[in-house]
């Protein structure tokens, strides 16, 4: 369960979406689409859509035009932060000026435009886990939950590894950055939570949701309460 936003060409967002639908296994008549301009009615259409209870093993995804009315996408809110286990949904983005800001923070910003995009990059790691980092303590359960998701999503231990891997990315740059020391503190902790984690994750049959929740709130609850030890 996780909202994107998708910035970038038509082309590249058309691309981003097909092959999307290809990896998560999501059956065409499971596929809802919004390109015209959408209405508070629409989002209505969508609710009830989304209240038909479907077998976990069937993904929904919904794809939106970001042609939003100001009241479509208010109404839409409470959808995106109470989707159902198995729907995503992608809001197709040329520009995220578009969108209400409250819609934008309850989404992955995922940016098509930057040129040699790595995969780790590609798949929104770093937006969604800056997210994390720089929620407050009441908002974290909701953004562990959702970055939890989208990494034990994967049928293998690729997008783990690219987390691992994206991390260091964001440690060593916000340490060459002379960046904010809570988020050095922060992604340290997790890393290393991570790494240490992850041949248990690789040789035994764990539920890596769970097990990816319980790091992330552990470490960053921790960081937000005490300093002591780091380094």
């Amino acid at each position: 369960m996780q909202s994107l936003i998708l910035l970038g060409a038509e082309e590249e967002r058309n691309e981003y979406v097909q092959n999307f639908i290809k990896d998560k296994k999501v059956k065409s008549f499971n596929v809802l689409k919004f390109d015209k301009k959408i209405k508070i009615s629409d989002v209505r259409i969508i609710k009830k859509i989304l209240a038909i209870k479907e077998a976990v093993t069937e993904k929904r995804l919904v794809v939106l035009s970001e042609d939003m009315t100001i009241e479509a996408q208010n109404a839409l809110l409470k959808t995106l932060e109470e989707l159902p286990e198995n729907t995503d949904v992608i809001i197709l983005c040329s520009n995220k000026e578009n969108l209400l800001p409250t819609i934008i923070s309850r989404s992955f910003i995922v940016n098509l435009k930057v040129s040699g995009i790595s995969k780790e990059e590609h798949y929104g790691h770093d937006d969604a886990f800056l997210k994390l980092i720089g929620a407050k303590k009441e908002e974290m359960i909701y953004f562990a939950m959702l970055l939890s998701e989208k990494i034990s999503a994967s049928p293998n231990d690729k997008e783990l590894e690219n987390f691992i891997l994206t991390l260091r990315k964001l440690l060593f740059k916000e340490i060459s950055g002379n960046k904010n020391e809570d988020n050095i503190f922060a992604i340290y902790n997790l890393l290393s939570a991570t790494c240490a984690i992850y041949p248990y994750v690789l040789n035994n049959n764990l539920n890596k949701k769970i097990v990816l929740e319980k790091i992330f709130l552990e470490c960053l609850i921790r960081g937000t309460e005490s300093r002591s030890g780091f380094i």
